[in-house]
């Protein structure tokens, strides 16, 4: 196995076709995913250490698997949870107009 990155408790191998990154601190069959670019196996880990949310939802499942933090774990299933505002929601409410063609809050 020829290690192409590591940080802490996290290991990139190249793949198949791109990257895997596994946690050494969890069983292998669920603690590794395979990703594409090197970058974004970078990003990944570089998100789970800190713990923080991702932008793309699509990343949350991702993040499930190589995190070993329970409560990061939670926190990442309430946002992919989350369901988006609708807009015509935002602009039917007393507290939103509608103002030259973009939304403002008014106070």
């Amino acid at each position: 196995m020829s290690k192409v990155y590591k940080k802490d408790d996290y290991v990139i191998i190249p793949a198949g076709y791109g990257f895997m990154i596994i946690n050494i601190n969890k069983v292998f069959k669920t603690g590794h995913i395979c990703v594409k670019s090197l970058k974004m196996c970078k990003s990944l880990i570089s998100l789970s250490i800190k713990k923080q949310l991702p932008k793309n939802k699509n990343y949350v499942d991702n993040l499930i698997k190589i995190s070993v933090d329970k409560e990061y774990i939670m926190e990442l299933i309430e946002f992919k949870n989350d369901k988006p505002v609708s807009v015509m929601k935002l602009m039917k409410a007393s507290s939103y107009k509608r103002h030259r063609g973009a939304m403002r809050q008014v106070k």
